[in-house]
């Protein structure tokens, strides 16, 4: 499965694991402000819900999550991709944050 996206001066979502819309239905007001990158994830309980990013040449610091566990790791070299892995014992709406260093 492809994803076509227009390329974003800023980092943007370019797809998830978990359906074939790639973050249509499963993600929800994905927003870019203040060096950060935050939304909401349907996540299913004892299941990685990975999210994939284009850094588009900005270098990630932290993530953050108000439920469960997340993580991240830089996939393809420091303007490439990077991906958000959440983590939870039941199924929630997470809400999720990374964040990137200042330019």
């Amino acid at each position: 499965m492809y994803a076509v996206r227009r390329v974003r001066a800023r980092p943007q979502v370019l797809s998830t694991n978990r359906h074939v819309m790639q973050g249509m239905m499963e993600l929800h007001h994905v927003t870019w402000s203040d060096d950060a990158l935050s939304g909401e994830a349907d996540v299913i309980g004892g299941e990685a819900f990975v999210i994939t990013v284009a850094m588009n040449g900005r270098t990630p610091g932290a993530v953050h999550a108000e439920e469960g566990e997340a993580a991240f790791a830089v996939t393809d070299g420091a303007d490439g991709l990077a991906e958000i892995t959440l983590r939870t014992g039941e199924n929630a709406q997470v809400k999720w944050c990374l964040e990137f260093r200042p330019e």
